[in-house]
């Protein structure tokens, strides 16, 4: 994802990246992350989990790297 603005769009045409790769998975994750950060109403993750998902994110990128594929 982009932009913020690439969320918003997602948002408002009620679409979602797709599913089954690791870029649609970042690309969810990002739009969950942006959403907490500017709706507080939905404040799904604190920092520290922000931070767990991103390290997350990092070893899944490394396993499917090994693994010698782009799908989780």
């Amino acid at each position: 994802m982009n932009s913020r603005a690439e969320a918003g769009d997602y948002l408002r045409n009620g679409t979602l990246p797709l599913h089954g790769t690791y870029e649609g998975f970042l690309e969810q994750l990002m739009i969950a992350l942006l959403l907490a950060n500017h709706v507080p109403q939905l404040l799904l993750f604190s920092s520290a989990t922000a931070m767990h998902i991103s390290f997350l994110a990092i070893f899944l990128e490394a396993l499917s790297l090994a693994r010698g594929s782009t799908e989780y």
